[in-house]
């Protein structure tokens, strides 16, 4: 027998595809009953004890995200049901998956209302920690706040449980597509379909094509959402498989499909003047052994201009002058030629200016 519940979960005030967990009462009755109890709400002596309201105050990637903390919102505080803290049921169930629900607490019999989950097996907690339950719906929600910028583990903006509850199974939303009509799991890992090699390519071919679009309709940060996207999926097939079936002609299509994601990123990179992100993707492109030659000239002209945005002017140069020989990749030399002398100009009358 399992029950579910739900968290709506905002990040920076932004909600989030709603959460769903189900809950093995039939393994951990107590701990589940706790957590079900906490999430509609819990009186006693006068006071509500719940979930709602509460944020995740402990994100770290490739591990877990914790939260449950209502008190002091800082991993100090909580309460259970039973009193301020309770037993440790049992530890039947291993923290052999990612999308687990387990307590946290502050060692043996130690369990309040805080929680965590978990985003990669994590088997050294086993024996340490009750597990009660998995998330099997919102996934995406979960890799979200997993790949959010933290300091100290804790997340830089808001990430808040805005409503929570127990629900049926019936009840539970399957994944929605998102306004280009990608319903597709976020995450590779994630995803339970088919993940040959051939499946992947089309994937990340249709990712690519949803971006192309967003770019043409000038949606520049969803396009790249879509082609980070593209990418994570082509990451499950970083190299070519020795025992491949696939001709060398479907290879050079992957990795051609590759290196234009990375390429497109920078292109829109550029166009945000973000420099770094420009150098970033296209360093791997020049530094790719299968990258054509036109592939790594554009990657290159892309690294001249991010560097001139830099005032690199002579890496700027450098760069170019491996972008090919037509008349835009002339122009741009030019014009970087003309930005370094501008410069100097002004780095010589601020100079004179000091000695006056």
């Amino acid at each position: 027998m399992s029950t579910f519940a739900y968290f709506k979960i905002s990040i920076d005030k932004k909600v989030q595809p709603t959460v769903y967990f189900e809950l093995f009462e039939n393994v951990v009755p107590k701990t589940v009953k706790n957590f079900a109890s906490l999430c509609d709400g819990f009186e006693r002596d006068g006071r509500e004890l719940t979930y709602k309201g509460s944020r995740f105050h402990r994100v770290i990637k490739q591990f877990m995200l914790q939260g449950g903390d209502f008190t002091r919102g800082n991993g100090t505080g909580g309460e259970s049901i039973y009193g301020e803290k309770f037993e440790d049921e049992n530890f039947e169930l291993k923290h052999d998956k990612p999308f687990l629900l387990s307590m946290a607490n502050a060692g043996p019999n130690t369990n309040g209302s805080q929680f965590f989950i978990t985003t990669v097996p994590t088997p050294h907690l086993d024996g340490k920690h009750v597990v009660f339950g998995r998330v099997v719906g919102g996934k995406s929600t979960v890799r979200a706040i997993e790949n959010m910028d933290t300091t100290s583990d804790d997340p830089v903006v808001p990430v808040v449980i805005e409503e929570c509850g127990t629900c049926s199974e019936e009840q539970i939303e399957p994944p929605q597509p998102d306004i280009t009509g990608d319903a597709l799991d976020e995450y590779p890992a994630d995803y339970e379909g088919d993940k040959s090699e051939t499946a992947i390519f089309k994937i990340a071919s249709d990712l690519k094509k949803i971006g192309n679009t967003q770019f043409a309709q000038q949606n520049l940060d969803l396009a790249v959402v879509k082609w980070q996207k593209a990418l994570r999926y082509l990451a499950e097939h970083p190299v070519r498989n020795d025992d491949s079936q696939q001709p060398d002609k479907f290879w050079q299509e992957y990795f051609s499909l590759k290196y234009s994601l990375y390429l497109n990123i920078a292109l829109i990179a550029l166009k945000q003047n973000n420099a770094k992100e420009v150098i970033r993707n296209c360093d791997i492109v020049v530094n790719a052994d299968g990258a054509t030659v036109l592939e790594k000239q554009k990657a290159y002209y892309r690294l001249g201009s991010a560097h001139s945005i830099l005032k690199n002017f002579d890496e700027a140069e450098e760069f170019l002058a491996k972008a090919g020989k037509d008349a835009g990749v002339t122009k741009k030399i030019a014009e970087v030629r003309q930005q370094k002398q501008d410069f100097k100009k002004r780095q010589q009358k601020a100079f004179s200016k000091m000695f006056q």
